[in-house]
């Protein structure tokens, strides 16, 4: 799922452009960049499960989001070196 924007930023870099970085969702399962959130089924809730269970097991913690973090293992093994920033998911209007 990644690789279209992994090509995209290949192509940018190889036309000279700067690239400021990436930004990502704090607190998201997938696009947090310090916080993430994790689970009894990965951080999201699912109907077809006790929601309440699921809530009750819901807690946020350091590091990066699945898809930040197997973006960030592609960029390095590209030589290619970003600045990642992050959007308070509790801060959002």
């Amino acid at each position: 799922m990644l690789k279209p924007s992994l090509y995209q930023i290949q192509a940018f870099v190889a036309a000279g452009y700067e690239i400021l970085g990436v930004m990502g969702m704090d607190g998201s399962p997938n696009c947090g960049i310090s916080r993430t959130c994790l689970g009894f089924t990965g951080g999201e809730i699912c109907s077809q499960v006790d929601i309440a269970r699921q809530k009750e097991l819901l807690v946020t913690a350091p590091g990066r989001g699945v898809f930040m973090g197997i973006l960030e293992e592609m960029l390095a093994k590209e030589k290619i070196q970003l600045l990642f920033w992050a959007v308070d998911e509790e801060q959002a209007v």
